[in-house]
């Protein structure tokens, strides 16, 4: 693969990192809070930096180029670009309550 589509592919990486970080660590503390004794410092910093990172991937998936014609990545309707938008800030909500 030439170096010149994994760059262009970049932002995409950046925006599925940031996304699970995100979701994985969601997750994690929602098990963690019922599974076991960690202190309710950790499991807030975890569940702030969880909506953090949702949100930077909220703005990196608003910033995010429509793909090239002979880019590994195919670009998604319009229904499903809504519908991730929308499970990102109900991550990022879920994060903050």
């Amino acid at each position: 693969m030439p170096a010149e589509i994994v760059v262009r592919s970049l932002a995409f990486i950046n925006w599925v990192v940031l996304t699970g970080l995100s979701v994985g660590s969601l997750s994690a503390i929602l098990l963690l809070t019922y599974r076991s004794e960690s202190t309710r410092g950790f499991r807030g910093f975890a569940v702030f930096a969880s909506g953090g990172w949702a949100f930077l991937a909220w703005l990196a998936d608003g910033a995010l180029p429509v793909p090239s014609a002979d880019a590994p990545i195919q670009a998604a309707s319009p229904e499903i670009d809504a519908l991730r938008r929308l499970l990102l800030v109900s991550v990022a909500t879920l994060a903050t309550l």
